[in-house]
């Protein structure tokens, strides 16, 4: 390139080697070809910016192609081409083969079908629809199948684009099957915590550990607490009133709190209709439903600490039995020979002035002969007579002493006899029971009071029932009831009510006790 002077403008311009014909000595342009040297320079340059411009569109094109190479290939995401007209992969990245299980060259130019990579045919021919519908599918799951066979849930954005005139499916997938085998676990796991939830025997709840609310609870723990599921669930348990004893769930909250958990806590629980269960109550910590709560399991032992408490008391019957075997007879000898003395004394001259202490000594002696022989009753191995009787005409035989006991303490007794077998009784033995039983019903009522002797049949046999209109038997009081010894009459021995327990045992029979505000109900149930 050379400057040289334009000798009609008078101005200096730009001169190419190639096209000018500048004279080389004098670098002077001749007057005839300035205007062709001047447009061949334009052309020149503007070829230049054009070479220039297409540099760059080729360098950007470049860039361009790398960047989606890279965004491509290199992707975590599952990423494939496909021809939309037969459904030939045209390109997939290395995670889409990957997670597949093939290389890059066992699936290019294979359709998916060849492939078999879809697990359910239907899927892919909505997905299709869709597709011509809309031109895009969004975020929908679908099930591919591995290279061996393996199942593999994805979730699939797929766009319709032209490629060179060719329509074609540019899909992205999310491999999300270990969170679906994670769901999946999720759900057993629940399944198999609700099913041995709630078919559980023993009662189980689930309690808020913020609130204090009842979550969950099973069948068990309904039929236990006499609860619906409606009448609990969403209510705290400050308003189920199931805690005998408000300082007993206190502390057992206090524990359940500090530890983490609670093992066989013993309590008394109150049911929906006031019974009193006797529980042993375990809880630990849990997470339900993202939330902190407490799983708590109660174990009825009420029935357990019956049969423990019928077991006691038979063993201190049968202690006291041995006791009166070996010893009753030995009191009775001398004490026969002191009331004879005394009568043949207060029959003689000398002593008539004393004559009321000897009989008031007689008395007593009288009466600590009919203790003994009550204590006597409670002998283990008394020999008893056992034969097939009529319960009801045991009854009826009694019935006028009973009525006129009833008549003097201004009271109604009635018999309801139903319509029972017979059974095998000592007839003595059960006409003491039925005279004991009878005597503390009248006893515990006030004058007017009814009282109802009745004998039915249900599925443990023959019963013998005794109902008074008393004012019902205490907590304390009951547990101890047929305790020898106990009593809460001031005249009584406390050996009534062991005599009954004592002569049911041996008659293949046994008592249960129902009382409240309005009376208490003994119940002789003899096994057939």
């Amino acid at each position: 390139m050379a400057i040289a002077k334009d000798e009609i403008s008078g101005q200096y311009v730009k001169c190419s080697y190639l096209t000018s014909t500048i004279d080389q000595n004098s670098c002077q342009l001749t007057e005839d070809k300035t205007p062709r040297i001047l447009e061949l320079e334009a052309e020149n340059i503007r070829l230049r910016v054009e070479i220039n411009k297409l540099k760059k569109t080729e360098e950007a094109l470049r860039l361009s192609e790398d960047k989606f190479y890279k965004a491509f290939h290199f992707n975590q995401t599952m990423m494939a081409f496909i021809r939309l007209k037969d459904d030939v992969y045209i390109d997939v990245n290395g995670s889409y083969a990957e997670v597949l299980g093939y290389s890059r060259e066992e699936m290019i130019g294979k359709s998916v079908l060849e492939l078999g990579v879809w697990v359910d045919l239907e899927e892919r021919q909505d997905t299709r629809k869709q597709l011509t519908e809309n031109g895009y599918v969004r975020n929908s799951e679908f099930k591919f199948r591995s290279k061996s066979g393996e199942i593999i849930y994805v979730v699939a954005t797929t766009n319709l684009l032209d490629i060179e005139g060719e329509r074609c499916l540019l899909t992205s997938l999310i491999d999300i099957t270990e969170q679906k085998r994670a769901e999946e676990a999720l759900r057993k796991s629940k399944e198999l915590f609700y099913a041995t939830f709630n078919a559980n025997p023993l009662p189980m709840c689930i309690i808020s550990k913020k609130d204090k609310t009842f979550m969950e609870i099973n069948e068990a723990l309904s039929k236990s607490s006499g609860y619906t599921r409606e009448e609990m669930i969403g209510y705290s348990i400050t308003d189920i009133k199931g805690w005998l004893d408000l300082n007993e769930r206190e502390k057992f909250r206090e524990v359940i709190a500090k530890e983490g958990f609670v093992t066989n806590y013993e309590t008394s629980l109150l049911t929906k209709s006031g019974e009193i269960l006797t529980a042993l109550i375990s809880g630990v910590s849990i997470i339900w439903n993202n939330e902190e709560c407490y799983l708590v399991i109660h174990n009825d032992i009420t029935e357990l600490r019956r049969y423990q408490y019928e077991i006691a008391r038979l063993d201190r019957l049968n202690l006291v039995g041995e006791m009166s075997a070996g010893i009753g007879h030995e009191i009775r000898n001398p004490m026969t020979t002191v009331r004879g003395f005394l009568q043949l004394l207060s029959g003689k001259d000398r002593f008539a002035q004393d004559k009321e202490y000897m009989n008031l000594m007689i008395e007593e002696l009288d009466r600590a002969n009919s203790i003994i022989t009550e204590f006597l009753s409670l002998a283990k191995n008394k020999s008893v007579e056992l034969k097939r009787q009529s319960l009801n005409q045991k009854v009826r035989t009694i019935f006028p002493l009973l009525f006129a006991d009833a008549i003097k303490q201004d009271k109604i007794i009635e018999m309801q006899l139903g319509d029972i077998p017979y059974i095998v009784i000592d007839k003595n033995e059960i006409k003491q029971l039925i005279l004991n039983l009878v005597r503390n019903g009248l006893e515990a009522m006030l004058p007017g009071g009814m009282l109802f002797i009745k004998t039915f049949k249900d599925d443990y046999g023959v019963v013998l029932a005794v109902q008074d209109q008393g004012t019902g038997i205490a907590p304390e009081v009951l547990k101890k009831i047929g305790t020898p010894f106990f009593t809460t009459k001031d005249d009584g021995t406390g050996l009534g009510l062991a005599v009954c327990y004592s002569i049911a045992q041996r008659n293949n029979a046994k008592i249960d006790i129902e009382t409240g505000s309005t009376g208490t109900t003994f119940y002789v149930r003899f096994n057939i």
